[in-house]
């Protein structure tokens, strides 16, 4: 058994054992780019994952880095249509961070993703 279907068993149990679906489906969309060159623009791109979301504690919120209205998004990098990027938006929020695990996202399991009211 893989560690990505061990989580997932994990979640599901969860989720059977509190009757809440907490593993959901997302879509974020990256603004197309301008090639300055040909003056053509390439449409936006959609990307889709599943994530649990997480508020973060008052400890981790000091107003700066981390604001009172942020929330996190914890996915399975294998659950992702392609990475996500800082700047994507996802339901009016925008990613502010990104932090792999492990560090390299070539290797990574997991994302978590910090959100930030647009």
């Amino acid at each position: 058994m893989t560690i990505h279907s061990k989580l997932i068993a994990g979640i599901a149990k969860i989720e059977k054992a509190t009757g809440k679906t907490l593993y959901k489906p997302y879509v974020a969309t990256r603004a197309g780019t301008l090639d300055p060159v040909t003056d053509t623009t390439t449409g936006d791109t959609q990307i889709t994952f599943k994530a649990v979301s997480e508020s973060y504690r008052a400890d981790q919120i000091d107003g700066d880095l981390i604001k009172s209205t942020d929330y996190q998004l914890i996915a399975l990098v294998e659950d992702m249509s392609e990475p996500l990027a800082i700047g994507d938006l996802v339901d009016g929020y925008r990613v502010q961070n990104l932090n792999y695990a492990p560090a390299d996202p070539d290797e990574a399991i997991a994302v978590t993703i910090q959100m930030r009211k647009v």
